[in-house]
């Protein structure tokens, strides 16, 4: 057997650098991704939207047929059974049931470029997911989620210059809308910052890397607070209320899990104190 040749398939032996190069295009290509809610097609039309989405099925179907390759040789690398795995495919099925049946299969299949969703998308979701699922290992999600967050700092940036007024918005000066073009899709974009680095502060507790990730929370819920977006609020304070209870929720004796309970029991207050005081003054400009 020569050097490096590790398995086979159909019985053909595989070099082992080709599945290092096959890894090497769907991480590479899966690394792009967060940087997406940054583009602008200014030459599309709906720019906000289309590009976004056309830029992120050209990056998947290449990263896909890498992965089709991978998977037939290499079994490793193949989905494993998983609850989550079989409701994706259970409401992926679904979806495409009613697309074959519903009232527009052209439309249901294909949306519009005014949402660029239909069912084409969501099998491009459902690549991704796979994709991420199966060649991601921890070190590979730190950096994913690393350059999320520091895609949101850009898009932080943009926003506060939109605030400033140097930077047009599609809402006027009372609401931003970013690289986004929506000031409610935006504010749900900047959650999953907060939630990224909330994750990444976590995991790095002890590095000096926590000031970032401290940074780019407050950076984000600012930038939120000028999108004006309720729903954003309401999104934030139902997951720090889920958050607290998972924390209080009973597992071991461990001082330090008893520390994080009484941590939690504030959280948990001072969310309820947030949503009493929003209803409290509802109809306040703030």
């Amino acid at each position: 057997m020569d050097d490096g040749v590790v398995f086979c398939f159909n019985n053909t032996m595989v070099p082992e650098q080709y599945k290092l190069v096959a890894l090497w295009v769907i991480r590479g290509a899966l690394f792009i991704v967060p940087f997406i809610p940054l583009y602008i097609a200014s030459g599309l039309f709906f720019p906000f939207i289309t590009g976004k989405a056309f830029a992120f099925r050209v990056i998947i179907e290449f990263a896909f047929a890498a992965w089709a390759w991978l998977v037939l040789v290499a079994p490793e690398y193949r989905p494993r059974k998983s609850y989550i795995l079989f409701a994706l495919l259970a409401f992926i099925s679904i979806l495409t049931l009613s697309t074959i049946f519903g009232e527009n299969l052209t439309r249901s299949f294909w949306s519009n470029f005014e949402r660029m969703e239909g069912l084409l998308t969501h099998l491009h979701l459902v690549a991704y997911f796979l994709m991420l699922a199966t060649v991601f290992e921890r070190r590979h999600w730190v950096v994913f989620f690393n350059l999320f967050v520091i895609a949101g700092f850009f898009e932080n940036s943009y926003v506060m210059f939109q605030h400033w007024g140097y930077i047009p918005s599609l809402q006027g000066i009372t609401r931003v809308d970013g690289t986004i073009g929506n000031p409610t899709y935006l504010a749900a974009y900047l959650l999953f910052v907060v939630g990224f680095s909330l994750l990444l502060r976590f995991w790095f507790a002890k590095s000096p890397w926590r000031f970032w990730y401290d940074f780019m929370v407050a950076f984000s819920l600012v930038a939120m607070y000028f999108t004006a977006s309720r729903g954003m609020s309401v999104g934030l304070l139902g997951g720090i209320v889920v958050f607290a209870l998972i924390m209080l929720w009973p597992r071991t004796h461990h001082p330090l899990d008893v520390r994080y309970r009484f941590i939690a029991m504030g959280i948990f207050g001072a969310a309820l104190l947030c949503v009493g005081g929003l209803y409290a003054f509802r109809s306040s400009s703030f």
